[in-house]
């Protein structure tokens, strides 16, 4: 099978992937690739599914307590009004969470008055080499959350 985030779960398990941040019980946190909105999280299911309905009973309430107490841990630690979550699968056939800490009026260039959710943001902002977090990034990122992250089983 060939697939992007089996391949980044693999990195992680060789203590390969720089944007990993924690291992849970059936999920692994870690940086996004791209830090549009700083402190962008994604959750990678340890499983290789595609959806939420795939999953056994306990290993979805195990991920859905680790997305909502992660919220509240990036809201803590970030400093945010709000983080948004999104759960898409039609690149990558892989469950995946996004988690986007959010501010007020944070897209003033694409938003309603500077607010909306994060698709209005166009894929070339999105996606600018400008929001590839280097070492010394992901470093400032990973100090702001650990503190917190024993809050999360």
């Amino acid at each position: 099978m060939n697939c992007l985030i089996c391949n980044r779960v693999e990195l992680i398990k060789n203590n390969q992937n720089p944007f990993f941040i924690k291992e849970f019980k059936n999920c692994y946190a870690v940086f996004a690739d791209h830090q549009q909105f700083q402190g962008t999280i994604f959750l990678y299911s340890k499983r290789h599914v595609e959806n939420l309905d795939e999953l056994e009973n306990e290993e979805l309430t195990s991920l859905l307590n680790v997305m909502v107490n992660l919220q509240k841990v990036m809201r803590q630690a970030y400093n945010v009004d709000h983080v948004d979550c999104e759960i898409i699968g039609n690149e990558n056939k892989h469950l995946c969470i996004q988690l986007f800490p959010r501010m007020e009026q944070d897209i003033p260039l694409y938003g309603d008055n500077g607010n909306g959710p994060v698709y209005w943001c166009p894929k070339s902002r999105m996606f600018a080499q400008d929001n590839v977090p280097d070492d010394k990034a992901l470093n400032s990122l990973y100090k702001l959350i650990e503190p917190y992250l024993d809050q999360i089983d």
